[in-house]
């Protein structure tokens, strides 16, 4: 990526982060925006991964992590007599290099810490459920978004919440719409098994083409059958929203992650740095 690249990039996530109101509650956290861009959609579901790893790791475990892994690869490039913050404002590690740097210390994250915790591969995969559930907020509403992650005790753990808004909710086009999603949600739902129900999607859209017999695009039903399929999530539809009223909706994804034991994540940062 070369500097004028590395510099839009760097302001278009900083756009997205600045204009997306983040709530932090003890067990909890909630993004509320509006997606200008398709670009947009990719900096939210990262901006949403980073918020579930602190949510789910928690505070102490996400600090010492990477706090620890910044410190390991500015000792490996002869850094470590400078702070991380001094390091980047040289010249000689602005964009390109600071990327490489960045890049750099997640790899050293992922390899020697992530891949031996609990959660890395729900978290990517629950990440890319998010992007779905943006994409369909980017195509079908106003665009407005309330997304909260919330985690509880019980069957399902972690319970993720997206509410939209629509502009004009009594359109026929709207009404239309949101009938179709929550026909899809819930013929998705009658398998038991999220992985058979994500089989007969594909094998439907196969057999009949983009469209099925009643008009209906596939596209964001094949995304709910593998959003269920990579997540285990019961998928539930209500055609109101809390926050937006009778002109909003609100999908609900209740998943059922394993609690893991915050000594025991301890123990295993500790050993692999």
């Amino acid at each position: 990526m070369g500097m004028k690249a590395e510099r839009k990039h760097i302001l278009n996530y900083k756009f997205v982060y600045d204009n997306t109101k983040i709530t932090n509650g003890k067990s909890s956290f909630r993004l509320k925006g509006k997606i200008e861009e398709w670009g947009h959609i990719e900096i939210l579901s990262r901006i949403f991964y980073k918020k579930l790893e602190r949510l789910l790791y928690g505070n102490e475990i996400t600090d010492i992590m990477y706090e620890s892994s910044i410190k390991k690869v500015l000792d490996e490039n002869d850094l470590l007599e400078d702070t991380f913050f001094n390091v980047i404002k040289k010249k000689e590690y602005q964009f390109e290099a600071l990327n490489t740097m960045l890049i750099k210390i997640f790899d050293f994250v992922y390899f020697n810490v992530k891949k031996k915790l609990p959660y890395t591969k729900e978290l990517s995969l629950i990440a890319n459920a998010i992007s779905e559930l943006l994409e369909n907020t980017f195509k079908y509403t106003n665009r407005d978004f309330s997304l909260t992650a919330g985690f509880f005790s019980g069957e399902y753990p972690l319970i993720i919440k997206l509410e939209n808004n629509y502009a004009d909710r009594n359109s026929k086009e709207t009404t239309d719409q949101i009938e179709k999603l929550q026909a899809g949600i819930k013929e998705i739902n009658q398998f038991e098994d999220p992985d058979e129900a994500y089989l007969e999607v594909m094998k439907n859209r196969i057999e009949t083409g983009e469209e099925n017999l009643n008009g209906e695009k596939e596209s964001s039903r094949l995304g709910f059958a593998k959003m269920r399929a990579d997540t285990k999530a019961n998928i539930t539809f209500s055609p109101t929203s809390k926050l937006y009223g009778e002109s909003g909706i609100t999908i609900t994804l209740s998943i059922p992650i394993e609690i893991s034991s915050a000594d025991e994540m301890l123990k295993i940062i500790r050993t692999s740095l």
